[in-house]
């Protein structure tokens, strides 16, 4: 039985041509294009930049209102503001049935969940392990006053791991929080021909000191000191780490380790297909949309100890879990560069494993399950009221 069709509305905080702003965007992306696919009406909105100076009404198929933006503060994406974006949520937000936040704590989606409440518009908040306990006491403090009363706001809201839920439930205090745990998911791909894979191992992700893209070029150059010849490619864009990576690479002085900065989703998607395997040695990454991507690729994956997802492919088979240091990283390259069969093994399990349990199918599935029961919540409420 097919759920009725509804109008939906996505909100991100950025959009730019390469994808700066990772993840979030992607999945936003990703979400939209499947709900249009099962006959839903949905758009996504947001800030962008990058685009000169008429902003596109499609990105990669996808239907979009995205307004300028500046930033202030060098707060990162965090800094980002866009009052065409405000003003235009504020008097449009109530043509949709439902609207569906991807959010953190930054000044697009934050302003955005209260302009959607205040308008009484029915909400769904994703967090994308962006929105967790955090040391410093402002944060704290500004948690306490502002992002617990949005997160008890909402009609539900989605994190990625059990982990995040009693993170985000920790953060709402005494407050009622209506949540459910709902990981990526991605297209499953077909996977290409061996002979048209490279002898390239690739490093996705922007270059934020989180990511490990250091890691990646330190053990890279260990390798290649030892005569391996593959080839170590990093994409992503510059977040804080760009002129480091460069200067590494550059002193080093080997074509071996080349940085092709950010590049649109077919480009990255290309290129995680013809590579031998994908490397994230992040700091407790959530939950990598790279990594699930790799794995959806047929790709074997190589990720720190302390990611969400660690445990999973471990179990899974489908990559190998290192310690986050040079060496840890550096000895499970060179387990994968020196076996094919392994390679072939663990990739063919993390496609199954993609399959089984991280579809984009599945997630649309369960989205339209979170859309209908918010808005049957919402009649009766209403009904009630009156």
């Amino acid at each position: 039985m097919k759920s009725a069709r509804v109008n939906i509305l996505q909100i991100a905080t950025l959009f730019t041509p390469e994808g700066k702003f990772g993840g979030p965007t992607r999945v936003a992306q990703d979400q939209t294009k499947g709900l249009i696919r099962t006959n839903h009406n949905v758009l996504l909105a947001g800030a962008g930049t990058g685009f000169g100076s008429r902003m596109p009404e499609r990105l990669e198929g996808t239907p979009v209102q995205l307004f300028p933006s500046i930033n202030i503060g060098r707060r990162g994406f965090a800094g980002t503001v866009s009052p065409g974006f405000y003003w235009w949520l504020w008097n449009n937000c109530r043509k949709f049935d439902v609207v569906h936040v991807h959010f953190a704590r930054d000044l697009i989606t934050l302003p955005a969940a209260l302009i959607v409440r205040r308008r009484g518009v029915p909400m769904v908040l994703q967090t994308h392990g962006m929105v967790v306990v955090h040391r410093s006491m402002l944060v704290r403090i500004f948690d306490r006053l502002v992002t617990s009363r949005i997160l008890s706001a909402a009609d539900r809201v989605l994190g990625l791991t059990n982990h995040e839920v009693s993170e985000l439930t920790a953060i709402c205090g005494n407050r009622t929080i209506r949540t459910r745990t709902q990981p990526n998911g991605v297209n499953v791909a077909e996977p290409i021909d061996e002979l048209l894979i490279k002898d390239e191992v690739l490093f996705v992700a922007r270059l934020h000191p989180r990511k490990g893209a250091i890691l990646f070029v330190e053990a890279a150059k260990y390798l290649i000191e030892l005569g391996h010849t593959s080839i170590f490619t990093l994409i992503g864009p510059d977040e804080g780490e760009g002129k480091e990576i460069a200067s590494l690479i550059s002193n080093f002085g080997s074509d071996q380790i080349r940085w092709l900065g950010g590049l649109k989703a077919d480009l990255v998607d290309r290129h995680i297909s013809s590579s031998m395997f994908v490397v994230l040695p992040s700091k407790k990454e959530p939950f990598g949309m790279t990594i699930i991507e790799a794995m959806s690729n047929s790709k074997p994956v190589v990720i720190s100890d302390d990611a969400e997802i660690a445990s999973i492919v471990e179990g899974h088979g489908a990559g190998i879990i290192a310690e986050r240091t040079v060496m840890g990283m550096a000895a499970a390259m060179e387990i994968l560069i020196g076996d094919k069969m392994m390679r072939f093994e663990m990739g063919k399990r993390g496609h199954s494993l993609v399959a089984e349990e991280f579809s984009l199918d599945a997630v649309v599935s369960n989205l339209e399950n979170d859309y209908m029961s918010v808005l049957a919540l919402n009649r009766s409420g209403n009904v009630e009221n009156n």
